[in-house]
């Protein structure tokens, strides 16, 4: 499993597409707004493989979190992801 300290812009969108995997992110700071649901600090995120999904950072402050799947993302579409 690859793991990744990540920082995203605020106000940046980004869908998850992937057909084998599932994204899972944990929140260390700001707030990611998706499906009608928001996930802030401490909490655990999981968008399941098969399901598109588009995930929008607070417009306020970025995100940061720990971003873990099995291989590389290559079905992330952003500016993504400092690493």
């Amino acid at each position: 499993m690859q793991v990744d300290e990540v920082v995203i812009p605020a106000a940046t969108s980004f869908t998850w597409d992937d057909t084998s995997q599932n994204l899972i992110l944990i929140v260390l700071a700001g707030h990611l707004f998706f499906n009608d649901q928001v996930a802030g600090p401490d909490q655990t995120l999981v968008v399941p493989a098969g399901q598109t999904t588009t995930l929008t950072v607070d417009g306020q402050e970025a995100l940061h979190a720990l971003l873990m799947v099995r291989q590389a993302p290559t079905m992330l579409a952003a500016p993504l992801l400092g690493r």
